[in-house]
């Protein structure tokens, strides 16, 4: 962050062929100067001056006060934007991790609450009076699902995720979460995240290598009009955890996550579509349709922690 001499320079180096999400703030109340990398403070100090800068343009991709050949970046950038207040922490770790957000709220019911406003598109649902607000409901159909698209980071290798959302179920079976790198649920790389063993125990699962998955298993889930939270969370270092209720429920220490390294990827709610006989299945004896009601969908590209979890069920 460049203030003409009286600068801060970030402490980690920028990784190549990589999206990485930079945030920098300038609080003018206190002259205070911040770099975020991911969503995480990485380097912040006080300026020693205030900031006097003028009404002009505003560039991007080069520096002029740079000799050539220095002063073009070469890359992608994507999202920009320019807020007039200091962020908080919160709000940047948000944008930064927050990779979808789906509220089904009758005035948005399939539109990406998040930063990102991914793709999205469903079939023979209804909305009905969900945990907040509105939630979205599934008959059981062939063709009963949401989906949305464009979730770069599930297709990367080893890249830390976390999905949560609450769920009143009305049958213990089916497909709750799918990945896939076709729409129809199939292609090069597809299997369930999230499902029903064929007791009725919640499932959560990861493809570690081909044709290889990884499945920890939760309780058997209640029938009732009570919402329950489910949160799936995978990191290299922490391995594969399924909370429910705030409580962690089952972990697996699995280092590994293959991810399709392409786009688009898919994720497709209470359903499988095609996949079924075509994908890697795991532990979910049973997949297919899902009949119940799903609400307050989040993907996040990074491990919640339990501080998160505590969070998110309590609101």
């Amino acid at each position: 962050m460049g203030f003409y001499f009286n600068d801060i320079q970030s402490v980690t180096s920028m990784p190549l062929n990589l999206w990485t999400h930079a945030a920098f703030v300038f609080d003018v109340s206190n002259r205070q100067q911040s770099i975020y990398v991911n969503g995480v403070l990485n380097q912040q100090r006080t300026a020693s001056s205030a900031l006097k800068n003028a009404i002009g343009n505003f560039t991007v991709g080069t520096n002029e006060h740079v000799r050539t050949p220095n002063n073009y970046f070469q890359g992608y950038l994507d999202q920009l934007s320019i807020n007039r207040r200091a962020k908080s922490s919160c709000e940047i770790l948000d944008t930064a991790t927050l990779a979808g957000y789906f509220k089904f709220d009758v005035d948005s019911c399939l539109v990406d609450s998040g930063p990102n406003g991914v793709m999205t598109k469903a079939s023979n649902y209804l909305i009905i009076s969900g945990h907040k607000n509105q939630a979205i409901s599934f008959s059981g159909a062939p063709m009963s699902y949401f989906q949305a698209s464009g979730f770069t980071g599930l297709g990367m290798s080893n890249r830390s995720f976390s999905i949560t959302f609450r769920i009143q179920p009305q049958i213990l079976s089916g497909t709750l979460v799918h990945l896939s790198t076709s729409s129809l649920g199939t292609g090069s790389q597809c299997f369930p995240l999230l499902g029903f063993a064929s007791n009725g125990a919640i499932v959560a699962q990861i493809l570690t290598k081909n044709s290889t998955v990884a499945a920890v298993t939760g309780p058997i889930l209640p029938l009732s009009s009570t919402w329950i939270e489910i949160v799936q969370t995978w990191s290299s270092t922490n391995g594969l955890k399924l909370y429910v209720n705030n409580t962690l429920v089952s972990s697996l220490a699995v280092s590994t996550f293959l991810g399709s390294e392409t786009t688009p990827n898919y994720l497709t709610l209470g359903n499988c579509l095609n996949g079924r006989d075509a994908c890697v299945n795991g532990s979910i004896d049973v997949p297919g349709p899902f009949t119940g009601a799903i609400d307050d969908w989040r993907i996040y590209n990074r491990e919640l922690n339990s501080n998160d979890i505590c969070t998110l069920y309590s609101s």
